[in-house]
């Protein structure tokens, strides 16, 4: 039997050979990372619109504000927190002990003077003789509003808001919306698998183009 020039594991491969296995690796590198990313965005978006979902839903039952990672969610109505946040602004604020609020938080509560509407002024002054109540104002008003807040009608501290963010709010809380709640984790699944489709096929079409021709 003739010597081989040389031995089967140390073959020379020529230059397109070696391009070729470099783009399989490649290829095959991406099949098996390129969609980590775009699963783990699509996994939490997901979980965060079910969240949302079953915040919105239970705030229609239990009429109540909806509530995400123990923070309420309000929709400011009026100008008179301007500049601190103006009407339509997300106002995410948490539960407190009213006996730990200070003058000059920004409090969400009960309008002593409207009782089916939540207000979110500033405190100016806390009375606590015969029993705990506080003296609000809105930081665009002149003057304090004309009924102090028991401590019964408060419903949260405000810690932060989202300018606008509270018309995309309100629009979920209605029928339309909670259906559009629903209708948009099944519409992105779509598209990334879509996407997904998309790539896998173009891969497919680029392999059969880089093979030699048979003779």
């Amino acid at each position: 039997m003739a010597d081989l020039p040389h031995p089967p594991d140390q073959i020379p491969i020529t230059r397109s050979e070696r391009q070729r296995r470099e783009v399989e690796r490649r290829r095959s590198h991406r099949k098996r990372y390129g969609s980590l990313p775009g699963d783990i965005i699509l996994i939490a978006l997901l979980a965060f619109a079910a969240v949302l979902l079953y915040a919105l839903i239970q705030s229609k039952v239990t009429g109540r504000a909806p509530e995400l990672a123990g923070r309420q969610l309000y929709i400011a109505v009026g100008d008179s927190m301007s500049p601190s946040f103006g009407p339509g602004s997300l106002l995410v604020a948490r539960k407190v002990n009213p006996i730990d609020l200070k003058a000059g938080d920004i409090i969400i509560f009960v309008d002593p003077a409207n009782p089916a509407q939540a207000a979110n002024h500033r405190i100016q002054k806390i009375n606590a003789a015969d029993e705990l109540t506080f003296i609000t104002r809105g930081d665009a008003n002149l003057r304090d509003d004309p009924m102090p807040v028991p401590e019964q009608n408060i419903l949260g501290k405000y810690e932060f808001a989202i300018a606008h963010a509270g018309y995309i709010l309100k629009y979920f809380q209605t029928t339309t919306g909670l259906i559009l709640m629903v209708l948009l984790p099944a519409l992105l699944v779509i598209v990334f698998e879509l996407l997904k489709l998309r790539r896998h096929l173009a891969d497919a079409g680029k392999m059969r183009s880089d093979r030699p021709p048979s003779l």
